[in-house]
């Protein structure tokens, strides 16, 4: 059975209310947390295990206390406000409760508790409160970019054409503007026109909605619905968003669904006993006590936690979701590790079959309800690749996140491993760069190029070659693989400061490159095929690769630190030249240049063709045009 969602009751029956009890209320939101009605506000929250529930609203030094009413036996509490314009014995001395802070009393067996409404739009962080917030003043102006998504979108596949993501952490790129207090609106205009300088298709926001007040658990949520408050409120993430719809830049929102911040006023133990996290002594609770796990086995949570994916979806216009920290829904028996903020799993993994069937459930609904929407999985999938995709144990996500492409690349580049090339790169994987990536691994074809001396002639190569691989394309802001940081794109001459402006000079390639792919180099989307060309020295890497429509793609790469002539690389019969799409050691991206590939006569009796690779470059050929 799907979820469903009625908005007004009918017959007298409370239809969201009794969704929300059997798991299958996907939009929550429109019925709990707090809503205006005319002159009235409606405010709703569960709490099964109160006997009493009070609502505290705050304006300046007042502070006033309203009973609510128990609706329903599960534990669902309403209570009308009325503002001044309206005499009722609910009534609070303001002509309006727009921004008004509140927070939930909570009156159960086991003591009183204080706090915030998990279903709050708005958070302020300087009080630690949820915030009224139901006018939203901003509206959006993106409906050309909805429009030709619904047009482009491929129900079947669910793919965009492009994807070359650049994953932003919100907090890191306000410390790299140098601006004390930042907000989303001054993000947008720094950003926007710097990814489409970049030529970048997606942005990755993190640090959207992670609490900020606990420093050591700023990778988890205080409230799902609530977007950070230290930055903006929920008109500021809209304009962020429509601005960047509006240069044509697809959004996806990092959100953190397993665990959530152990606050005092948040989730934890809300009516007196464990109803959103886990009631049992969880690994992961009892080794950090500031981190919990939502319990997946209650179908009010997993009402809660499909409602905060619909929201950023629908109402934020997010065009996909990241769903952060996948291992936990997977198993049972992991760790977080807070140093480096990752999950480890233990050696004898249990599995979890509550996590599998809700995210089963939950992609399955977003591909019926949302069909150009996606979801995005950090966890690798090529770790569940066995399961079958009809199977009611697949979980159907869209993308996985691959972060060991580079050794595996390495290890798939010997004759006739065409095989291995395609069950490894495809269009479900997004290559994903870690610096760890570049130094440490002592097989990868990094450790081998580094050899060479210079580095960005390194960088240059490996971008190449993740451009080229049937893959999506995903990059961190401020590392050097992926994108530098916005300091260093102001050097505009050599002698202020030369490593700088090599800096800048890499830049522009990444630019350079990232505009050919998103415009010209779509032939990686549902390829057509792929082949390690065989050569005869072994630092002269060459594959090359096909689009479903026939469209062909050569690329070649020389590792050594020494110019390599005669590189024989075959040619497609009937083609007698060849152009040159990218040459990596080009003076305008900091390449020694001297030499210029330009065009390439074919030998007909053996119909292929010798080129010269400049030391450590990569070049990208295709044919120009046919005899035929």
């Amino acid at each position: 059975m799907g979820m469903v969602y009625l908005k007004q009751n009918k017959g007298g029956v409370n239809f969201p209310a009794i969704l929300f009890h059997e798991g299958l209320n996907c939009r929550a939101y429109e019925y709990f947390g707090v809503h205006r009605q005319g002159e009235k506000y409606v405010f709703r929250m569960w709490a099964p295990n109160a006997f009493q529930v009070n609502l505290i609203l705050y304006i300046d030094s007042v502070s006033r206390q309203f009973k609510m009413n128990k609706i329903t036996e599960s534990g669902i509490w309403e209570v009308y406000i009325y503002t001044n314009e309206h005499k009722s014995e609910n009534t609070f001395a303001c002509k309006s409760l727009e921004n008004v802070c509140y927070r939930y009393k909570i009156i159960a067996g086991l003591g009183t508790f204080l706090k915030n409404d998990p279903f709050s739009f708005s958070f302020s962080n300087e009080r630690n409160c949820t915030v009224i917030n139901t006018k939203f003043s901003f509206s959006f102006t993106d409906h050309h970019f909805m429009y030709h998504r619904f047009k482009t979108g491929d129900k079947k596949s669910n793919y965009p054409r492009n994807f070359n993501v650049l994953q932003i952490d919100l907090s890191e790129f306000a410390k790299s503007l140098g601006h004390d207090r930042i907000d989303y609106r001054l993000i947008a205009r720094v950003l926007v026109p710097y990814v489409k300088r970049m030529n970048f298709s997606h942005v990755l926001l993190k640090s959207v909605n992670k609490c900020t007040k606990l420093s050591d658990q700023r990778s988890f949520s205080c409230l799902l619905f609530s977007p950070e408050g230290y930055f903006g409120a929920f008109d500021d993430v809209r304009y962020l968003i429509n601005k960047l719809h509006r240069r044509s830049v697809s959004v996806i929102v990092d959100l953190c669904l397993p665990f959530f911040a152990n606050d005092e006023y948040g989730l934890s133990r809300f009516s007196g006993r464990h109803i959103f996290d886990l009631p049992i002594e969880d690994p992961i609770n009892t080794k950090f006590q500031g981190v919990r796990r939502f319990d997946l086995g209650k179908p009010e949570v997993v009402s809660y936690l499909t409602s905060a994916v619909f929201y950023w979806l629908e109402k934020m216009h997010a065009d996909g979701v990241s769903l952060a920290y996948t291992d936990a829904f997977y198993y049972r028996d992991c760790v977080f590790d807070h140093d480096e903020h990752k999950i480890s799993v233990k050696r004898y993994r249990s599995d979890n079959p509550e996590g599998i069937r809700f995210l089963h459930n939950l992609n399955t609904l977003i591909k019926k309800e949302l069909p150009y929407n996606y979801v995005i999985s950090e966890r690798e999938l090529y770790l569940t690749k066995g399961i079958s995709r009809n199977s009611d144990q697949n979980v159907g996500f869209d993308f996985g996140f691959f972060e060991g492409w580079i050794s595996d690349f390495s290890k798939a580049l010997t004759p006739g491993q065409s095989q291995r090339f395609s069950s490894l790169f495809n269009e479900s994987y997004i290559l994903h760069a870690l610096e760890g990536d570049l130094t440490q691994s002592k097989e990868s074809l990094i450790n081998k190029l580094l050899y060479c001396g210079d580095l960005y002639a390194v960088l240059r190569v490996i971008k190449v070659i993740q451009m080229t691989l049937p893959c999506k394309k995903s990059h961190l802001m401020g590392d050097d693989f992926g994108q530098l940081r916005l300091k260093d794109l102001d050097v505009t001459s050599r002698e202020e400061n030369e490593d700088n402006f090599f800096r800048h000079l890499y830049s522009c390639f990444i630019s350079s490159i990232n505009k050919w792919y998103r415009y010209d180099g779509c032939l990686f989307d549902r390829t057509g095929g792929f082949n390690v060309i065989k050569n005869q020295s072994e630092d002269i890497v060459a594959y090359e690769c096909f689009s479903a429509e026939g469209s062909r793609l050569l690329v070649a790469i020389n590792m050594s630190a020494e110019s390599i002539r005669n590189v024989v690389l075959p040619a497609k019969i009937g083609s007698e030249y060849y152009k040159t799409v990218i040459n990596t050691n080009e003076q305008r991206f900091g390449g020694r240049g001297g030499m210029t590939l330009g065009k390439c006569r074919v030998r007909k009796k053996t119909w292929d063709f010798e080129i010269e690779i400049p030391p450590m470059t990569a070049v990208l050929l295709r044919p120009e045009f046919s005899l035929d």
